[in-house]
């Protein structure tokens, strides 16, 4: 586990599935992602092979360090070029511009 003063970054677990499947039904998060929900049957496939992924990525759920609220999801994979290392995130569209800053 990761943790900053705001979040942390927690290992994809089995009993994440719920929470990321939020981003990928979600219109607006998709929107950026291939313009379509993902349906399913293709999610539960997507999610097995990143639950299961071990050298070839890296997924880290991103939740609130607070009170575990689910923001969304950040990864390390290969790139579509078939070399590079890709970094990618995806947030719930709630926490979109939202200021965590602590007070």
């Amino acid at each position: 586990m990761i943790e900053t003063n705001r979040c942390k970054l927690v290992e994809l677990q089995e009993t994440d599935y719920e929470d990321v499947k939020r981003l990928y039904s979600d219109i607006k998060v998709r929107e950026f992602l291939g313009g379509t929900t993902v349906s399913e049957e293709v999610y539960r496939i997507k999610f097995g092979k990143m639950s299961k992924s071990k050298n070839n990525a890296l997924y880290w759920v991103i939740r609130q360090r607070e009170n575990c609220l689910f923001v969304g999801l950040i990864s390390l994979d290969l790139h579509h070029d078939g070399v590079s290392t890709e970094v990618s995130y995806q947030l719930l569209p709630e926490w979109w511009e939202k200021d965590m800053q602590l007070k």
